[in-house]
């Protein structure tokens, strides 16, 4: 089911992103990126945040250089933030991944999507 901008977010569109929670609980080397950075199964969970709704479309990168991108891709920026801002940050993340090659690898080594998930899960209670 696609969501347009402005439509909210179900609780399906999140159960159906929080169910990859378990995935980021595996270690790095299960996720089999390959030397380019790239994951059939981390494309999955691109496909889940897409398909839900909660990637839209919004003027990214400029949000992403006046933020910064050392504290958009840290887990800082996560731990206290609101649903539009994680869905902010998941936008730029999955966009952000075509000009810098590996990103989404990175990330999934230093558990950001892991930490995106519980911070997710929190909002949803």
């Amino acid at each position: 089911m696609m969501v347009r901008m402005m439509e909210q977010l179900t609780a399906e569109n999140i159960a159906n992103i929080l169910a990859f929670a378990p995935q980021f609980e595996r270690p790095y080397e299960a996720w089999k990126f390959d030397e380019w950075g790239t994951s059939m199964q981390f494309y999955q969970f691109v496909g889940a945040l897409t398909n839900n709704g909660f990637i839209y479309p919004f003027d990214w990168n400029t949000w992403l250089i006046a933020e910064g991108h050392g504290r958009v891709f840290s887990h800082t920026i996560l731990l206290d933030a609101d649903l539009p801002l994680l869905r902010k940050v998941m936008t730029a993340t999955v966009r952000a991944d075509r000009y810098q090659s590996g990103l989404h690898a990175r990330l999934v080594r230093n558990g950001f999507f892991r930490v995106f998930l519980e911070q997710l899960g929190a909002l949803s209670l």
